[in-house]
């Protein structure tokens, strides 16, 4: 992988641990952030794009995580433990 500021679609699926074929259906799909257009078959992503996507990624799954466990909001979750202590003295 080279140091440059825009990365390639391999460069990318590498950054993301997915395939080539999966990183371009996130694309398609509107599910990661357009290319930079620079003529009909050279596509290019900003490694700040590339990684603050991954970082959001990593965000959303741990809200979704908290939310599946019941601790979307951790002051309520507090609250609610805070409670059953109360209610099984």
């Amino acid at each position: 992988m080279t140091d440059s500021p825009l990365l390639i679609a391999r460069e990318c699926a590498e950054i993301l641990h997915v395939s080539v074929r999966g990183f371009r259906d996130l694309v398609a799909t509107g599910r990661f952030p357009a290319p930079i257009v620079l003529s009909a078959r050279r596509h290019r992503w900003t490694r700040e794009d590339v990684e603050a996507w991954l970082t959001e990624q990593k965000a959303d799954a741990g809200r979704r995580r908290a939310a599946t466990l019941g601790k979307a909001d951790p002051a309520t979750f507090r609250i609610a433990r805070s409670a059953r202590r109360l209610a099984s003295s």
